[in-house]
């Protein structure tokens, strides 16, 4: 159990088991936590690009669901697995949907794709206070001292989270990149250019 009282699945929906033997969940036996399932707000999914995703955002409602109903009626025993895996197995792929939520504050539409992290870093597409929409890019911080450069010398940049302010036009563009199942990667000087379309700046 996590410390905000949440459970930490698989993509299953499935139990992963106990953090620590002081775990509250340790009070349960083996073969009890093995028939542990979870979806929604109290489920932490583990996702292939963004790692444990707490529950709670709109993507989750919608999507987190029906693996685990699938799993839990032996329609897909495999859903956890890795997608390499699944492919070997002739099995199809499980969509990997990227964290999302909405909402409108003070009279602006907002939208956040991806799961960001105090630790990244923002860089903006776009100026706020301006007349049309803008969006701030979460840039996952690489500890690479040779960054990955395109053939025009542009810096590559990894996008953790991808925040539309007044961008409705985008919303579909994004989710799209975001849930693609594979790390977001960008030509930066391409990506912060709003006259470009972001999935011409991908790399």
């Amino acid at each position: 159990m996590e410390s905000n009282g949440a459970l930490r699945v698989n993509r299953a929906g499935r139990f992963m088991g106990l953090h620590a033997p002081t775990d509250p969940a340790g009070h349960l036996h083996l073969d009890a936590l093995r028939r542990v399932w979870a979806v929604g707000d109290v489920a932490t999914r583990e996702h292939p690009v963004f790692g444990p995703v707490p529950g709670g955002h709109w993507s989750a409602a919608l999507h987190d669901p029906e693996p685990t109903v699938r799993a839990l009626l032996g329609l897909d025993e495999r859903a956890a697995e890795p997608e390499h895996v699944r492919e070997r197995l002739g099995l199809a792929p499980v969509p990997a949907h990227a964290p999302y939520v909405f909402s409108q504050q003070l009279g602006h539409d907002l939208a956040l794709f991806g799961l960001p992290s105090p630790f990244d870093e923002v860089v903006l597409r776009g100026t706020p206070g301006g007349t049309g929409g803008w969006a701030a890019l979460y840039l996952e911080r690489a500890l690479d001292r040779h960054p990955r450069r395109t053939a025009e010398g542009h810096r590559v940049a990894t996008v953790r989270a991808v925040l539309l302010v007044d961008s409705p036009r985008e919303v579909g563009q994004v989710r799209k990149l975001m849930n693609r199942g594979v790390p977001l990667e960008v030509d930066l000087d391409r990506a912060l250019d709003p006259a470009v379309r972001l999935r011409d700046a991908v790399v």
